[in-house]
């Protein structure tokens, strides 16, 4: 069945992921990060991916309501939806996605 991560109203990051680590959401996985105090989603030399092969099974990825950005990624960091996940970046006090030394970010279908 459908896995459900919620990170919410914590004084630092929701989620960080640091140091060669992978975060991956599939197949109807749900991933909240909402009212944390710094970032929704910190990516550090790691990744976060959302995937799902069949279409009627996305992926949801929700970052909003953070004290600083909703996704931040920083040295390499990578953050890479296929074409039906549902993301949601909104409202967040220092930006909505954040990329910065050689990171990458890469929406399809946005």
């Amino acid at each position: 069945g459908a896995a459900t991560v919620e990170s919410r109203d914590n004084g630092s990051n929701g989620l960080t992921v640091f140091t060669k680590s992978a975060v991956e959401v599939d197949r109807q996985g749900i991933l909240l990060c909402d009212g944390n105090g710094l970032d929704g989603v910190r990516v550090e030399d790691s990744s976060v991916n959302l995937f799902s092969i069949d279409e009627s099974t996305p992926p949801n990825f929700t970052s909003t309501n953070n004290g600083e950005a909703g996704v931040r990624l920083t040295k390499s960091g990578i953050f890479d939806t296929n074409n039906i996940a549902e993301v949601t970046i909104t409202d967040n006090s220092g930006g909505g996605v954040i990329a910065d030394n050689n990171s990458i970010a890469t929406f399809r279908n946005a």
